[in-house]
């Protein structure tokens, strides 16, 4: 499965061929990242909603720049604008009245990403 529709929206939620590109054909390489993105993002997007919270815009678009990355290399594809925006945001410290919105979003999209991942790669097959 190279694309995972988003079923809300029909629109693709996530596409591998970057990774599998980087990986040079490596599956296990693809099944590592896939694990540690499943492990740590949930995490991180914790850290970056608490620090809105916190009113530590700053740390949130650190944080948001740090999530980037890993947005791209699975090509997640309804939070590339969202994630730049949430940095940008934090970064040049803008109107934040989208910020609960874009942060909600952000958090069920990668919660739907993990599990579609999940579904792809069981734990137990990953390396």
């Amino acid at each position: 499965m190279q694309f995972v529709e988003n079923e809300a929206s029909g629109e693709e939620l996530y596409d591998l061929a970057g990774l599998r590109t980087i990986s040079k054909g490596r599956e296990a390489f693809v099944k590592k990242m896939v694990d540690m993105f499943c492990e740590q993002t949930p995490i991180t997007v914790k850290e970056m909603i608490d620090a809105y919270h916190a009113n530590d815009l700053e740390q949130m678009g650190l944080i948001a720049h740090k999530l980037k990355s890993s947005v791209d290399n699975l090509s997640i594809f309804p939070l590339l604008k969202t994630i730049r925006d949430i940095e940008t945001i934090g970064r040049e410290n803008l109107d934040a009245s989208v910020l609960p919105v874009a942060l909600n979003q952000t958090e069920t999209i990668i919660n739907k990403v993990i599990e579609k991942l999940r579904e792809e790669f069981p734990e137990e097959d990953i390396a």
